[in-house]
């Protein structure tokens, strides 16, 4: 069986993509939070708090 990594990382070729990508992208629950706040989905849930507010809540019940 292969191994995947729960994310996958890009490859870097000097110090300074890396430092370009920490700052403008990273992993997820880590600053700057382009990848969402936390830092990996559990599995299983459902994505609720993505559509929490739109709408009143018979209409984000229904969604669900």
């Amino acid at each position: 069986h292969t191994r995947i990594p729960r994310v996958a990382l890009p490859r870097f070729q000097d110090w300074g993509e890396i430092l370009r990508w920490s700052l403008q992208e990273n992993v997820p629950g880590e600053f700057p939070y382009t990848a969402g706040v936390f830092p990996f989905k559990r599995q299983g849930e459902d994505p609720t708090r993505m559509f929490a507010g739109e709408g009143g809540p018979e209409r984000t019940n229904r969604r669900f």
